[in-house]
């Protein structure tokens, strides 16, 4: 105990005894005690002091350390301790510490204190720059309401609850507005804006009548954004406003005259040439099918394997023949010979030049000596080879308006009918059927599935047994394959790509069998992408084999290729497990990737022989010429061949 309180309480107890021996003597002598002494005494004893409680409120920020019955310290946020004897230190001390204490969470910031921030440039915004940021509620209030004009979002955003939680995390000292406070931003913003545009209009348009329709002009009125929110009148549309005070109450009108051009390429290709010539010796032709060109034409192909006329017998002819137009058109006309792999033979490329009138349905334009038969041989594979005819259409089409047509600002977002029912799948509100897969239970809606797959059309509204059946069970199938099903049925995609190129093979593979399953061809379709566009040596021979089982042809002709065109890649594939599999369950399939290696072989061995024979050719012509010109030039055809 301190001395000061010893010392009071000393003065307690001698004051108690002082009064307690007056009583005692009085009663003594017989006589009675005096009151006003009593009294005297009474006034004189202190009383008791109570515990006080902690006036500061320092003390919410900090924790007490007591020492033998005294407080000597306390204990903040950051751990560190300071001393706050009531007669030495106080607590004026903390308090100072508290204002600056940076691990204070409630420490009052000044908002005109600027921070310095990286800011990406507009520009490229790959590149930043060190600017300072000062917290401006009323700033980010405008370009809140300026984010809702120029996205077109509802009032009610500010209240979503994922938009409020990611504002707490990213800017706590903004207090998000309500939807009310949005509202009053947004419409304050419009007010604005055009008090500004009647302010222009009124200090520099007149009002005039323009007297004959032929004078009339149309000025174009483009707004200009602002960076504060909202549509600003820019300085452009000012002095255009002041050069053309006179025709603001006059009507504007317009047309265009465009040149459209649509253009289709048709591929023809011949098969058994040397038959087909033989059977039409008297220069007979042959039609191809009829094919449009733009929105307004048909045109069909006419081939000739023996030549028009006497005098291009030995040549393949062609002609472009118009088959229906709604009036005399003009066109462009051009053919050539496609090679093996799907490229055009510059050698043999002819064209109509310039633009060709076609008057009426039957006009063509023909081109006699197309290909010299002994050139065709080249180009020749199993008899056959391949011809493009290429048509464009020039059209003028003139287009007049009444008025010019207003500058919309509406910009139509795309469509979010598969957001809408990935949620339907997701809520199964209104479901009416149950899938069973593996012990995992799935909703879905009957007519959702029946409109995107045959199968399901006939067992959930046809005679089979799941019609009337509440849950349905799949047998076969694992419950993420079927959620990917339900997935594509629901949103015509699939959901993202994983990580591991392992996982999306398989899932594509599984996917594969689900859609040939239930008859979804775009479905098919897309799994065969994704293996192909993921296809390695560890994978290619379950690929081959799940697309011979399911006849997918695209992805067996990938498979080869993968496996043809690198001999390394194919010895790989040849050590694995799968592959051995293959060869034991598809031996068909062992026999076609032979006879295709034999034909590959057979192909380089023939581009090799061309290219020794065109090597031989050029350095005999090097050795006859002696113009260093030419000889460069063969010396530069021969590299470019090679």
């Amino acid at each position: 105990m301190s001395e000061p309180n010893k010392d009071i309480a000393n003065q307690e107890s001698q004051s108690i005894v002082v009064v307690t021996e007056g009583k005692e003597n009085a009663e003594k002598n017989g006589q009675q005690p005096d009151a006003s002494e009593n009294a005297k005494k009474e006034v004189v004893m202190p009383k008791k002091r109570k515990e006080m409680e902690p006036r500061s409120e320092v003390w919410d920020s900090f924790t007490k350390i007591i020492e033998g019955d005294v407080l000597k310290r306390g204990k903040n946020y950051c751990k560190r301790e300071l001393k706050c004897e009531s007669k030495i230190n106080g607590t004026s001390a903390l308090n100072s510490h508290l204002k600056i204490c940076k691990m204070n969470p409630n420490r009052n910031r000044d908002d005109n204190q600027p921070t310095l921030q990286a800011t990406r440039n507009e520009g490229d915004g790959s590149k930043s720059t060190l600017t300072a940021w000062r917290f401006d509620p009323e700033m980010l209030r405008k370009a809140f309401a300026e984010m809702i004009i120029t996205y077109e979002l509802p009032f009610a955003f500010s209240e979503k609850e994922g938009f409020r939680k990611f504002m707490s995390k990213a800017c706590p000292r903004f207090n998000v507005p309500s939807k009310r406070t949005t509202t009053r931003e947004v419409v304050s913003m419009f007010n604005v804006q055009k008090h500004k545009l009647k302010k222009i209009f009124k200090e520099t348009c007149e009002r005039d009548v323009l007297h004959h329709r032929s004078e009339r002009r149309s000025k174009a009125v483009s707004l200009g954004r602002s960076s504060s929110g909202g549509f600003i009148i820019g300085e452009k549309i000012k002095s255009s406003l002041a050069r053309s005070s006179s025709s603001v109450m006059a009507s504007a009108s317009a047309s265009s005259i465009c040149a459209s051009t649509p253009r289709t390429c048709h591929v023809l290709k011949i098969q058994g040439y040397s038959w087909m010539r033989k059977s039409n010796p008297n220069r007979c032709g042959v039609s191809s099918a009829s094919f449009r060109v733009g929105d307004r034409t048909r045109w069909h192909v006419g081939f000739y394997p023996s030549g028009t006329t006497p005098e291009t017998t030995g040549f393949v002819s062609v002609k472009a023949v118009l088959d229906a137009a709604y009036a005399a058109i003009k066109a462009v006309v051009a053919f050539d010979v496609l090679d093996h792999h799907g490229h055009p033979v510059p050698r043999f490329a002819r064209t109509s030049g310039e633009v060709r009138e076609f008057a009426a349905a039957g006009a063509y334009w023909s081109c006699d000596d197309f290909v010299e038969e002994r050139h065709l041989l080249n180009v020749l594979k199993d008899d056959c080879f391949t011809v493009r005819c290429s048509i464009t259409v020039i059209e003028i089409l003139a287009y007049e308006y009444d008025s010019v047509p207003p500058r919309s600002l509406v910009v139509v977002p795309p469509s979010d009918s598969p957001h809408h029912f990935r949620g339907l799948l997701r809520s199964g509100e209104g479901a009416d059927v149950m899938f069973r897969v593996a012990g995992e239970t799935f909703a879905a809606h009957r007519c959702v599935l029946a409109a995107r797959s045959p199968v399901f059309r006939a067992e959930l509204y046809g005679a089979m047994k799941e019609s009337t059946a509440d849950c349905v069970h799949i047998h076969g199938m694992r419950p993420e394959v079927f959620r990917h099903l339900l997935h594509f049925v629901y949103t015509d995609s699939l959901p993202d790509e994983e990580d591991d190129d392992d996982g999306v093979v398989a899932m594509a593979q599984h996917l594969m069998e689900a859609a040939d399953r239930y008859g979804m061809e775009r479905l098919k379709l897309v799994c065969e992408h994704r293996l192909c566009t993921h296809m390695d040596v560890s994978t290619v021979a379950t690929t081959l084999a799940l697309a011979e089982q399911h006849h997918c042809q695209g992805l067996k002709d990938a498979c080869f290729d993968f496996l043809i065109n690198s001999p390394a890649k194919l010895d790989e594939a040849m050590a694995t497990h799968d592959f051995d599999h293959l060869s034991q369950t598809c031996p068909a399939l062992l026999k076609e990737l032979m006879s295709k290696l034999a034909t590959h072989s057979s192909t380089l061995t023939e581009k090799v022989a061309q290219l020794s024979a065109y090597k031989k050719r050029v350095v005999s012509a090097y050795a006859k010429t002696s113009n260093k010109k030419k000889r460069r030039r063969l010396i530069a055809d021969a590299d470019s061949t090679s």
